[in-house]
């Protein structure tokens, strides 16, 4: 007769009620100003991503589950990152918005749809592993950064003061 727990550490049976139970591997990332909990295999929707389909892209981990080890960031987990990959990109369900002011004569309605990626998730790991892909990302917010210190400091500077007499409202002081 098989065992009824398998070899994989996950599988665990719980004393208090009987119950085989199965632990899941997870971690949260962040995107899109979001925090999303993903497992590997899964496909998450995000806001649209500044990748083609199909690329592989990491996201920073802020806390990690595996078994019964649990791990938070302050605000990232060193080492680890989650790697994706973009499947599709396509647009939300679209969203009426309704503007209306009573006994004014006031109506606007407008719409919205917005742009969302696909993305499944591939692996939770070793930051090791996917350095390249963190050195492309690393390189696009250096010359954002760069970009962003240039016009900083490309403050417009004072006219230059012309050696014209200064004119008053006062007539006696003008008038020869």
């Amino acid at each position: 007769m098989p065992p009824l727990i398998p070899d994989d550490p996950c599988w665990k049976l719980d004393n208090t009620s009987a119950i085989i139970v199965y632990c899941m591997n997870y971690a949260v990332i962040k995107t899109g100003g979001k925090q999303y909990k993903v497992a590997e295999g899964e496909v998450i929707t995000v806001e649209r991503l500044p990748v083609e389909a199909n690329q592989t892209l990491t996201f920073p981990v802020l806390m990690s589950v595996v078994g019964d080890n649990v791990l938070f960031g302050q605000p990232l987990v060193e080492g680890l990152v989650v790697t994706g990959k973009v499947v599709e990109h396509l647009r939300g369900e679209k969203i009426r918005v309704a503007k209306f002011k009573a006994k004014a004569r006031y109506r606007r309605v407008t719409g919205h749809r917005q742009e969302l990626s696909k993305v499944i998730i591939e692996a939770i790991g070793d930051s090791k592993k996917s350095t390249k892909i963190e050195t492309s990302a690393k390189k696009l917010e250096k010359t954002a950064q760069t970009l962003m210190a240039k016009e900083k400091t490309s403050t417009k500077k004072p006219a230059k003061k012309t050696g014209l007499p200064k004119v008053t409202a006062d007539p006696k002081v003008n008038d020869p």
